[in-house]
């Protein structure tokens, strides 16, 4: 991370492009997230089900990136390594506010542990900007993100081959959740279409139209509803930040309305379930087990968040209270990332959240603006990218809680290095009408 002042131009230049081994961890943290036996817990103790401690290979890579940096501290204390940016500011503050709510929470001791959960999902944006820092780190990135979406439908196709239909990951407590097939896949979606659009050669174009079809494979292998209304979002989001290819991604969109029409049609299940996002009323809604469930998660949400405005029940709270209220329906979350936020911290809570989105927001458009302006057509892409997926996960977010959930912080830091690195190349490019006249006569 830190270049000895006395190495040479020519070595500086051959080490900037080489994968520094934090970044290799980070990497290999990120993409064991989506792999079966890397999430099967070595070690679980302190409880069952989703209250249980556990011990996994993802997150041990987690916890080398973060060694290296604790030694690299103690044996150069000198020098300035931590690099601490707006956004994780407004997350360091939003953690403190809950440590604050121990002072009104219905249930204190659940702030602890909401405090150290929340403290390991928080460090995930720390050590992305952290080892995130030159021009070459984002190449890898793209790259895992092309490996993701391969890794997804090789599972997918592997589990349906075996059993009929795809089980899902085994979590802490050993319950199925095929959730993840629809988050990973969302999240990965727009990286690939960056490499079918602006690949650096044939070869990547030609990764990148697999990865769309490794993408559409999984979603309907794993009947996922969520992503047939976030993929369209993405790719409009994708179009609008860019402003380019606008042809290439209506054929994009044309293929994925084919392809996921194609499986929704010869897969009766994955029929059966978009169905059921139409039939959200009446009686409809109570006869179907999951759909009830869903709506007494928000219930509960929407009960908490009016019971207690301003502040909430306190962090981590919602889950002991609702049990308490709701009794043997035990919601564990509202699952919506709005309710989750305001029935635990209040609209204060929600509030500081906000001003998080809105500073990945304007730091993602800042990082676009500057790679148009100085005519890289091929970064703005990877930007614009990174751009989409976030708006993806956020939409994502409304229908399944991504607070304590890695996907939103990997693409809001990586946003925000993306940034630091963009001005360090160029600088703050003025927006000019010139340069934007030049960036659209390349194109």
């Amino acid at each position: 991370m830190i270049s000895d002042p006395q190495t040479s131009a020519a070595q500086q230049t051959s080490e900037d492009r080489c994968v520094h081994l934090g970044l290799l961890f980070v990497l290999l943290a990120v993409l064991s997230r989506v792999i079966r036996y890397a999430r099967t817990p070595l070690v679980a103790f302190g409880g069952t089900g989703g209250s249980a401690w556990d011990i996994e290979v993802s997150k041990i890579l987690l916890l080398l990136p973060f060694g290296m940096a604790v030694i690299h501290l103690l044996l150069h204390p000198r020098e300035r390594l931590i690099r601490i940016d707006e956004g994780l500011k407004i997350l360091s503050l939003l953690l403190g506010f809950g440590v604050l709510s121990v002072l009104w929470a219905l249930y204190p001791r659940a702030v602890t542990l909401w405090t150290l959960n929340t403290m390991l999902y928080f460090s995930v944006y720390f050590i992305i900007v952290l080892f995130t820092v030159r021009w070459h780190d984002l190449q890898p990135w793209g790259y895992m993100f092309l490996c993701m979406s391969f890794a997804l439908a090789a599972m997918a196709g592997h589990e349906m081959l075996l059993f009929g239909q795809v089980k899902g990951f085994a979590g802490p407590g050993g319950g199925p959740y095929t959730g993840i097939y629809g988050r990973w896949t969302t999240m990965a979606f727009p990286f690939v279409v960056h490499y079918l659009l602006y690949g650096r050669n044939r070869l990547e174009n030609i990764a990148g139209y697999a990865g769309v079809f490794s993408c559409l494979l999984t979603i309907g292998l794993s009947t996922r509803r969520a992503p047939l209304l976030a993929l369209p979002i993405i790719l409009v989001t994708y179009l609008v930040v860019l402003r380019r290819r606008r042809r290439q991604l209506l054929l994009v969109g044309g293929l994925m309305v084919a392809g996921m029409a194609l499986v929704i049609i010869t897969n009766a299940t994955y029929r059966q379930r978009v169905s059921s996002m139409f039939t959200l009323a009446g009686t409809s809604l109570l006869q179907n087990e999951e759909l009830s469930q869903r709506f007494i998660n928000l219930l509960a949400g929407a009960n908490a968040t009016r019971d207690h405005l301003l502040l909430g029940v306190g962090a981590g709270s919602f889950k002991p209270w609702s049990e308490d209220v709701f009794g043997t329906y035990r919601p564990i979350n509202p699952h919506n990332l709005t309710l989750y936020l305001t029935a635990n911290l209040g609209v204060v809570g929600l509030g500081i959240f906000i001003a998080f989105v809105a500073s990945v927001w304007r730091r993602m458009r800042r990082a676009v603006d500057i790679c148009l302006q100085s005519n890289d057509l091929r970064t703005a892409s990877f930007v614009a990218s990174v751009f989409a997926s976030f708006i993806g996960m956020l939409f994502y977010s409304q229908f399944q809680p991504f607070f304590h959930s890695t996907n939103l912080y990997i693409v809001a830091a990586l946003g925000s290095a993306t940034l630091a690195i963009v001005q360090q190349r160029y600088g703050n490019c003025p927006r000019s009408a010139q340069w934007r006249d030049e960036a659209s006569a390349a194109c």
